[in-house]
């Protein structure tokens, strides 16, 4: 009489094959990257939709506006290439500065202060849904070159080496670029630069559009008649 099969016993998964098992599942990996992602990120996100307190501007008075506007007007007759004014006097002419609303974001003004650390550039605007959204970007100038060394948007302050920071000022050039004939973009083109004093701004080069000049009219030409044509008409 045959005996009765003997029943394979499965072997029981040990304690930890089955944790690597349950880690392993998809849906818990998902849920526990985002749990990591928002343990990590929750911070600079807090700092990023917080917005900067910002320091007092130097200006720009009413008076800034006026001194401005005459220093262009004698720049432009005396056909010289650089400019010097005082930080009121280049809010001003950072007030004149315009962009349309582009990829996300609508500039409502420029501003400049410095210190002893540096000169900064405020970009004031809105976008990606925040109501306030502050650039700023520390500004050095080293042989004749302008460089982004610092940059903070709203409360967060990056290194401008991350991939990050380079990231956002080259959104930030591209912005500058969609008014080709402002100063930002000439700067970006080389075509103007900047010199950042403890107490004035030196502006050099073509940091505005030049203005083509009317060219003189000229006079008709009248020809002298001859006597002899002359006396002909006065005799008839």
């Amino acid at each position: 009489m045959s005996q009765p099969a003997a029943k394979k016993v499965k072997p029981q998964r040990s304690l930890v094959a089955r944790i690597v098992f349950f880690c392993l599942h998809p849906v818990v990996l998902v849920i526990i990257a985002a749990a990591v992602a928002a343990v990590v990120f929750a911070a600079p996100f807090r700092l990023l939709i917080t917005p900067a307190a910002l320091p007092e501007f130097a200006g720009p008075e009413q008076e800034a506006f006026w001194t401005l506007q005459k220093k262009l007007v004698d720049l432009e007759i005396s056909e010289t290439t650089a400019v010097t004014l005082t930080h009121s006097e280049f809010n001003a002419f950072l007030s004149g500065y315009q962009l349309p609303p582009e990829k996300g974001f609508c500039l409502q003004r420029l501003r400049f202060s410095a210190d002893k650390d540096g000169a900064t550039l405020y970009v004031t605007g809105s976008g990606f849904f925040m109501r306030s959204l502050i650039f700023q970007l520390g500004i050095s100038a080293a042989a004749s070159q302008m460089r982004v060394n610092r940059l903070q948007i709203n409360s967060l302050v990056l290194d401008a080496d991350t991939i990050v920071a380079k990231h956002v000022l080259q959104y930030l050039k591209d912005l500058a670029m969609k008014n080709a004939e402002g100063f930002v973009a000439r700067i970006i083109e080389g075509k103007c630069r900047i010199e950042f004093g403890a107490d004035l701004v030196v502006l050099k080069g073509e940091f505005m559009a030049v203005r083509p000049k009317p060219e003189a009219e000229e006079m008709p030409t009248v020809e002298n008649e001859s006597p002899e044509a002359a006396t002909g008409l006065n005799g008839n």
